[in-house]
């Protein structure tokens, strides 16, 4: 585990991230990744928390949270903690970290951060996400905020490496109906940019 972490560490650091070569295996079709200009007005800023952490099996797993089926925008959508940039934040590592301790109680001061992986444009919603990886410190104590979170859990790693876990399927979105590339996993289906930023990081530990 620790040389998994030490390899993130040193590829990030030294600024070899696969980035859009990554990002475009997940995309969801007839999506543009690049921020037209008549949309940079239109751009908001946010950021996400890919934490890392041994799950009870020891297995060293990441951290996401399903939204309740009632939100206005990514309802029952599966992520990561996280949300938008505030101008009273002094980074996107403190929005990511802020967001997680709103989202689902991890207290800020166990959250260690090793670096940020490549940011991407979601143009649907206008939001450039910033995704910032962690590890923990020690085992944290979980609140979940049951009006940003409806369920919480972990994923090993490993089940992202496998390619039985790889697939499409139909989703309903706001500009329609789509079949999407997605990870299937326990009769999770986690897509769209959460599942970009995970094929980021499996090209980087690869």
């Amino acid at each position: 585990m620790e040389q998994i972490i030490d390899r993130i560490k040193e590829r990030i650091l030294n600024n070899k991230l696969p980035g859009l070569a990554s990002h475009i295996k997940m995309v969801p079709p007839d999506r543009d990744l690049d921020i037209l200009p008549e949309d940079f007005h239109r751009v908001r800023q946010s950021a996400v928390l890919f934490l890392l952490h041994p799950n009870e099996k020891g297995e060293l797993s990441t951290y996401f949270i399903q939204r309740p089926s009632t939100m206005r925008s990514h309802a029952g959508q599966i992520g990561f903690p996280g949300g938008k940039f505030e101008l009273s934040d002094p980074s996107f590592e403190y929005t990511a970290i802020r967001e997680c301790k709103e989202e689902i109680g991890i207290q800020p001061g166990l959250v260690q951060v090793i670096g940020r992986l490549t940011s991407l444009y979601i143009p649907v919603s206008h939001f450039l996400i910033h995704p910032v990886v962690a590890t923990l410190k020690a085992e944290p104590s979980i609140e979940l905020s049951k009006d940003e979170v409806a369920d919480f859990f972990q994923i090993p790693i490993a089940e992202f490496l496998k390619t039985e876990n790889r697939s499409t399927k139909q989703i309903e979105t706001v500009t329609g109906s789509l079949e999407v590339p997605c990870f299937k996993i326990d009769n999770r289906i986690i897509w769209g940019a959460t599942a970009m930023i995970i094929s980021e990081f499996i090209d980087l530990i690869n």
